[in-house]
């Protein structure tokens, strides 16, 4: 349950900051610079964001630190953001889902792909690499 709720924390804290991003970059990059540089430039402002998100995610709750644990915390926030993503795209954009699936064609869809799969498995490595360096200090044996 832990898990399911983390997700859910790392879900919004990652597609909040993607939807703030996102409308940069459709309204001030992709007019100056095409839709592949745009998703470039935004690239690594969203990896910081996933890495900010899978940080406040996995140590911020009570998930458990195990592999199979903070694979479901990136489930979870995966299955959410594509369900968004598509509520999005068919409300505000007006994209059909076969238009959705075309644009996962070309580069930029593939660029952001690439940015699902980090999305995906960055609780994982945030949880296994900081493992026991945010726990608390255990009081030596007296004896």
């Amino acid at each position: 349950m832990h898990a399911i709720v983390a997700g859910l924390i790392y879900f919004a804290i990652v597609f909040g900051a993607g939807f703030f991003l996102g409308v940069f970059r459709e309204l001030v990059l992709t007019p100056v610079y095409g839709k592949t540089v745009a998703v470039l430039i935004e690239m690594p402002f969203m990896v910081i964001a996933i890495g900010i998100g899978a940080w406040i995610a996995v140590h911020r709750s009570s998930v458990s630190q195990s592999k199979p644990s903070l694979l479901v915390v990136g489930l979870v926030g995966l299955v959410l953001v594509q369900i968004a993503d598509f509520g999005f795209g068919l409300g505000l954009r007006g994209m059909s889902l076969q238009d959705q699936l075309a644009y996962l064609k070309t580069t930029a869809g593939q660029i952001y792909m690439g940015l699902l799969a980090v999305f995906m498995v960055m609780p994982l490595v945030v949880g296994r690499f900081s493992k026991g360096r945010h726990q608390k200090p255990v009081a030596p044996d007296p004896n």
